[in-house]
This record gives C-alpha cells, sequence and structure tokens, in this order.
C-alpha cells in the first residue's frame, strides 16, 4: 500500500463522518436492507380506458 497523506490518514481516521453518515445513538442500525432490485418502482396500473392518444378509426364510406 502506498503512504498516505495525512489529508488521507484523517479521512480514514474518521470514515464515517466524511461518508456522511454519522449514527445517532437513539436510531439503531437497520438489521436487514430493503428487498427487491435498488431504484425500482412499482409497476404502472393496469389501463381501464382505451387510450385516448390513438387516432379514432374512421367511419365506413359509402362508395
Amino acid at each position: 500500500m502506498p503512504d498516505l497523506t495525512p489529508h488521507e490518514l484523517e479521512l480514514l481516521a474518521e470514515a464515517a463522518q466524511f461518508r456522511g453518515y454519522t449514527p445517532r445513538d437513539d436510531v439503531p442500525e437497520p438489521d436487514q436492507g430493503p428487498t427487491g432490485p435498488a431504484g425500482a418502482s412499482a409497476p404502472p396500473p393496469a389501463r381501464t380506458e382505451p387510450d385516448r392518444t390513438l387516432p379514432l378509426p374512421l367511419p365506413p364510406t359509402d362508395e
């Protein structure tokens, strides 16, 4: 491992503080992570109406 600078040693000494996580005494660490893939959102609800963005069919013509 290469020699670390004083700044890098300081970062390693207080890693939680510099990584943005500072635990509170009254908040316990979670036992498990969330289930499912990260960042996944729920599927959209099923459509109950026809898609109004599509053009309507033309009425038949008498020719």
